[in-house]
């Protein structure tokens, strides 16, 4: 089953792992019973480890210091044509506050969030629903003067396909929090928050297409009803909408 993609930007509304760069991860998984899966593991830095050579010169946006543990645990069942799952997850981590000064200090975000989705599958009928949340407490360390903020997640989507060869389907998303002048201003002309504040939202439209079972034609629009804080002049002669984009896209899959 192809989920649609996410339509906000991966900056906002992410677990901290979405932003991290330079990161391995160590976990373990179990699943008891066919019924309760549980994961837990650390993510971190490679820039002192064996793997630097290997990652030297790639371009990161957020560096980890020292470790990022995290975990998950989560019902599942599947039942003829149908499949259930719901779950919940979390992660911890310090990355620097500015990845080129790590004298400005260290942020510590905290991540707990829950997801379910259902799968219904019967002849030439599939369909899939899905619902995530996310809450993300980031508390300053010693070395900055930010202040604590509040970023949540959320997201709902829904996906159809005729013959696993026709389809479409459509996403809701919604990103709030707190607002905070040193992590919402980017003086950028374009880029830029209004009242320091992530408030995104919006919806995505997708069609798929795929001619054979290894190649598949997406086009997907997105819409943005508040982008960077609000729905108009969210900088300065800028609305929402004018972030509204086209996607279109070949896949390969083997």
């Amino acid at each position: 089953m192809y989920r649609i993609a996410d339509a906000d930007r991966s900056e906002v509304g992410c677990t901290p792992v979405g932003s991290f760069r330079e990161l391995v991860v160590q976990s373990s998984s179990e699943l008891w019973d066919d019924l309760v899966y549980s994961d837990a593991g650390v993510y971190r830095n490679t820039k002192n480890n064996y793997l630097r050579g290997v990652t030297a010169g790639n371009d990161f946006t957020t560096v980890l210091q020292d470790y990022a543990p995290y975990w998950r645990l989560g019902l599942q069942k599947e039942t003829g044509t149908q499949s259930f799952e719901i779950g919940g997850f979390g992660l911890a981590g310090k990355p620097d506050v500015d990845p080129v000064n790590p004298s400005a200090g260290t942020i510590s975000l905290r991540d707990v969030g829950a997801d379910a989705s259902y799968q219904y599958i019967k002849g030439d009928h599939t369909f899939s629903a899905h619902a995530t949340a996310i809450h993300e407490n980031q508390s300053p360390n010693a070395g900055n003067g930010n202040v604590g903020t509040v970023l949540n997640t959320y997201r709902v989507d829904a996906i159809y396909h005729f013959k696993r060869q026709w389809g479409g389907g459509v996403q809701y998303f919604v990103t709030t929090g707190s607002s905070s002048s040193s992590l919402y201003s980017s003086q950028d002309p374009v880029m830029d928050y209004f009242g320091n504040n992530p408030l995104t939202r919006g919806y995505a439209l997708e069609m798929d297409y795929l001619p054979i079972p290894q190649i598949k034609v997406l086009l997907r629009y997105t819409v943005f009803t508040d982008f960077n804080g609000a729905q108009y002049n969210y900088v300065p002669g800028r609305n929402a909408a004018d972030n509204n984009y086209l996607y279109l896209n070949t896949q390969i899959m083997f």
